[in-house]
This record gives C-alpha cells, structure tokens and sequence, in this order.
C-alpha cells in the first residue's frame, strides 16, 4: 500500500475521531452539570438514582458500554438498526460516560467550595463585605506592626 494511501486514511481517521471528541465534549459538559445537581439533590432517590447510574458509567468498561448501547436496542426491543446507527450509537455512548466523569468534578468542585464563599457571592445584596483574594494563603511577607510603634 502507498504511504499517500496509507496518510489519507489517517487523515480521514482523525477527522472522525475529532468529531467524536467536539460532539462529546458538546453535550456532557452540560449534561454533567445537570447530573451534578441530581446527585447532590436533596431528594434522596434521585440522588441514590444518579449515585447508581454515576457508579454504573464510571465502574464499566467504556467498551462494554458502546456494545450496550449499539446492540441494546436489536436484542432488548427487536428493533432493526440502520447503518448510521452506528456513529449514533459512539456519540451517545461516550457522552452518557463522559457526562458521569465530569458531573463527579463538578460535584466535587461545588461542595468543596467554602459555604461563607458560596453565600457571599450569591447574592451581591447581601454580602456583607467584599472578597477579594478568599483562598489565597498568606505569603509571610507583610509588614509587622510591632515595628511601626517604635
């Protein structure tokens, strides 16, 4: 085969794959975001039903999860599946997985953040005084007051 041949196919490759990502990243951004806020949903079935699919999604494999998804359909329902099922199937698949991930960071980063933090910058009416710089630690380096009196 011809190395012109053979970097066409690459190249056709890549577009694939990168359209993949764009569409993937595309929806489980936001979808993640929604499923952050099951999980952390007072509600506790419906964040014990999100606990289980983010379980379910972040403890499979993502390839057994792309054949459920591809040959699901056929052999649970006997419905017939037409050849562009298939890039379907991928985008589906891997946003449902990536969308447990990133509702895991997100959920993490929310409740990570300090409530003080959270409450004063909710609500620009009722914060009581501004913050600038709230996790920054201190560098040591300010100036001793007990020097200013001498």
């Amino acid at each position: 085969m011809e190395w012109t041949v053979v970097l066409w196919k690459l190249g056709e490759g890549l577009l694939v794959s990168l359209g993949i990502f764009t569409i993937t990243l595309l929806f489980s951004l936001p979808l993640g975001l929604l499923v952050a806020f099951g999980r952390m949903h007072k509600n506790p079935l419906i964040s014990g039903l999100i606990k289980i699919y983010i379980s379910f999604m972040r403890g499979t494999p993502l390839m057994l999860q792309l054949f459920m998804v591809y040959y699901g359909p056929y052999y649970l329902f006997k419905i017939s599946l037409h050849p562009g099922y298939r890039m379907t199937a991928v985008y589906i698949g891997f946003i449902l997985n990536y969308a447990a991930y990133f509702a895991e960071i997100y959920r993490s980063g929310i409740q990570s953040m300090d409530r003080g933090t959270v409450r004063g910058g909710g609500n620009p009416w009722l914060q009581q005084e501004p913050v600038l710089f709230p996790h920054y630690p201190s560098s040591g380096l300010e100036e001793d007051s007990s020097l200013h009196h001498q």
